[in-house]
């Protein structure tokens, strides 16, 4: 199964894909909004594991891309930002309606 990661720190990235290979993941890995929109809008993803705090952009928008093109990809969310704003604004853009979702708070 593929799991996009879309992730601006590339240890953590790197990090990250190596545990889903290890338990039998493919994963495809990007740093940017702009490349996962794209990569989400060509390819089918199992799950997508987003960061939240990217170079160009809030991981939101992809999210709010995501729910414009009516894809129910599950999304696992990581961000150090305080969780209920983060919630708060996914499901201001309903994208939570129609997809399950995980909450991960980085420290």
């Amino acid at each position: 199964m593929k799991v996009l990661l879309v992730e601006d720190d590339a240890l953590l990235q790197s990090g990250i894909k190596e545990a889903l290979r290890r338990d039998g993941w493919f994963c495809e890995a990007t740093a940017t909004v702009r490349e996962a929109k794209k990569w989400a809008d060509a390819t089918e993803y199992a799950l997508i594991l987003l960061d939240l705090g990217l170079p160009d952009g809030n991981g939101l928008e992809v999210l709010k891309h995501l729910r414009s093109q009516q894809k129910n990809l599950p999304p696992a969310v990581a961000s150090r930002e305080q969780e209920t704003f983060v919630l708060g604004n996914a499901y201001a853009l309903n994208y939570f309606s129609s997809a399950k979702y995980l909450m991960v708070r980085t420290i």
